[in-house]
């Protein structure tokens, strides 16, 4: 289950309402947007606090069902580097990967702690995001997409 941060979905609804809303079409749009913010600079944050995070959809959405390999990948660099593990070692490689992917879950491929560790660089990637940028409030989907990208190309 994919979960969101509990304010995402403003930015989501905020974005809906200008017309350059394509950025932020829907929230597993905001959700990719703060998983790469997370992954990027090596943080997670705990999800199982009911007031902080909400479930929002058992799988990969449409738009994202092409990609979800490459997303996938993401997470597994991201979390071999946050354990400070190397992916040319195939052990390191081959125990994280268990660890991640359920190949029985023909729709997305994540194990829990797969889902587990994606929600918890998205929630983690969030909050960076509106810490740095109060999108609901400034309101121009455009300059959040622009900020977003600063963070992941500091």
């Amino acid at each position: 289950m994919f979960k969101r941060h509990i304010e995402a979905q403003a930015w989501t609804k905020a974005a809906q309402s200008k017309d350059n809303n394509f950025l932020f079409k829907r929230d597993f749009h905001t959700f990719y947007y703060c998983f790469l913010v997370g992954v990027k600079l090596g943080k997670r944050k705990d999800v199982s606090d009911r007031t902080q995070s909400i479930d929002f959809t058992d799988n990969f959405v449409e738009e994202f069902h092409e990609s979800k390999f490459q997303i996938i990948a993401l997470l597994i660099t991201g979390y071999l580097t946050e354990q400070k593990m190397k992916i040319s070692d195939k052990k390191d490689l081959e125990r994280i990967v268990d660890a991640l992917i359920n190949i029985k879950d023909q729709a997305n491929y994540l194990s829990s702690e797969g889902f587990e560790r994606m929600n918890q660089y998205a929630q983690a990637g969030f909050e960076e995001i509106s810490a740095q940028y109060k999108f609901p409030i400034e309101g121009d989907p455009i300059k959040a997409i622009k900020k977003i990208y600063e963070i992941l190309n500091p």
